[in-house]
């Protein structure tokens, strides 16, 4: 009897997470003079996108955001944070098919889909140039 309410509850949770997610079509976009871990962006649903005020006029890399809120509206915040590290933790940062998805819908080249620290420090992404980035 105990283990259904438990499995109930969390049923709940997910449902009113999912639905938050859904209603929460636009996210409230925010610049920052500087992020966590010297981050360009993220997205940190469900509260918005934070952007690093170097960053602003930087459209594609806002579109790339973007993509990681549509990824979390489709599950709500729980399961998405749930998968992106997972999928980091699996795959790391480079090859984790959340940012590949990302990179792609930006127009990444195939090759900077999957070896993106390498492109945003030699130049070749169109997204972000920073020598020194995930350093």
């Amino acid at each position: 009897m105990k283990t259904k309410h438990i499995l109930l509850g969390i049923g709940a949770i997910l449902a009113v997470d999912y639905l938050i997610a859904r209603i929460n079509k636009t996210p409230k976009i925010t610049y920052k003079e500087k992020l966590p871990f010297n981050y360009n962006a993220l997205t940190l649903p469900p509260f918005g996108i934070r952007v690093q005020n170097k960053n602003k006029n930087n459209l594609l890399l806002i579109k790339h955001e973007l993509v990681h809120w549509k990824q979390y509206r489709k599950t709500g915040a729980i399961i998405y944070y749930l998968k992106y590290g997972l999928q980091k933790a699996i795959y790391g940062y480079d090859k984790m098919p959340m940012e590949i998805e990302a990179r792609k819908q930006t127009g990444e080249t195939k090759y900077c889909q999957n070896n993106y620290t390498e492109c945003v420090r030699n130049g070749e992404a169109i997204t972000i140039k920073k020598p020194n980035f995930r350093v």
